[in-house]
């Protein structure tokens, strides 16, 4: 009985290296798969969209340009204005530079109009104040 417990406690000394090496063979598998994001452009029929892509969608900086002429400048996440941008409109004549949020404005920021500026405060895409 010693023996075979001799034997075993050897065997797993001998094999440690396999213990520490699959968890991190894992770990590494895991974030080398991951997609990385790089710098493209995208075409689609509603806007153009030039900077940061992952998974195929808007990811980090860049700037989206629709057919109409309105323009949002800033950061993306997952396809969406999110943080720090800026949405100018072609047509209607105004521009808001500030925070976003899944897509919308939300936060302080600063509402353009012809010449005028304004600070606001915005929840979900309406103004606070």
């Amino acid at each position: 009985m010693v023996d075979i417990l001799i034997y075993i406690k050897t065997y797993i000394k001998n094999q440690k290296w396999v213990l520490v090496t699959i968890p991190l063979v894992s770990i590494l598998f895991f974030f080398i798969t991951q997609p990385h994001p790089h710098k493209g452009k995208i075409n689609h029929e509603q806007f153009t969209y030039l900077g940061m892509i992952r998974n195929g969608a808007p990811e980090g900086s860049g700037t989206m340009t629709f057919t109409n002429g309105d323009t949002y400048s800033g950061n993306f996440k997952s396809g969406k204005f999110d943080a720090k941008g800026t949405f100018i409109s072609k047509s209607d004549h105004w521009s808001y530079t500030g925070n976003f949020k899944a897509g919308t404005p939300n936060g302080d920021g600063v509402m353009k109009i012809g010449n005028k500026e304004t600070k606001v405060k915005m929840r979900n895409g309406m103004i606070l104040k």
